[in-house]
């Protein structure tokens, strides 16, 4: 949240009577995960959206690179870095949990 397109998006939520609440806590992966675990869970782990994106299957980037939608790839990827999923548990049986992410840049092929 801490950059142009993160005030941007605020400013546009505000100006429709949306504040985000709690968006102190949402300002990297590392708050996100912070917030969690002083709430008394025992860990937990953030991915943003990119991450999440190039953890997909090749075949299936390619297939959501082809929607019309998604023309932009550059404006995706400044989307993609502003959401995240973080999951938090308690105990042990969740400790290890990881994505797996190809090698590679995120880069959208979008012909």
């Amino acid at each position: 949240m801490n950059d142009r397109f993160g005030d941007v998006m605020l400013n546009n939520l505000r100006a429709r009577g949306c504040n985000l609440a709690g968006v102190e806590a949402c300002l990297s992966l590392d708050t996100q995960i912070s917030r969690f675990v002083q709430c008394g869970w025992t860990g937990a782990r953030s991915w943003d959206m990119c991450q999440i994106y190039d953890s997909l299957p090749m075949s299936e980037r390619h297939r959501i690179e082809k929607i019309e939608m998604l023309d932009e790839g550059e404006l995706l990827i400044q989307l993609f870095q502003h959401y995240c999923i973080t999951v938090a548990w308690n105990g042990e049986l969740f400790q290890d949990i990881e994505i797996t992410v190809e090698k590679r840049l995120s880069t959208l092929m979008i012909d």
